[in-house]
């Protein structure tokens, strides 16, 4: 891997994420990565457009997106709404 994020701490930061990262059983880049990348997640998480699946409900959804539309849905979708 040569990509790299740098970051300035002072030796306080260092000090508490080297006792973080010792405390869950990992050197502090690893750490430092997991927590990075867990804040990156729910950040996005809340993005509006994102639905987030698992594989049985992702599986679910693309058969219900590959069944015929029902007859009754196709004929709502035809008519003209009331408010045009």
């Amino acid at each position: 891997m040569d990509n790299r994020i740098e970051i300035r701490l002072t030796p306080e930061q260092r000090r508490l994420i080297e006792q973080a990262a010792k405390r869950s059983g990992m050197d502090a880049d690893r750490w430092a990565l997991s927590v990075l990348l867990d804040a990156a997640d729910d950040e996005l998480s809340d993005f509006p457009h994102t639905i987030r699946l698992n594989a049985e409900d992702w599986e679910t959804l693309t058969k219900a997106l590959d069944e015929p539309m029902p007859e009754q849905m196709i004929e709502l979708m035809a008519r003209k709404p009331d408010w045009k």
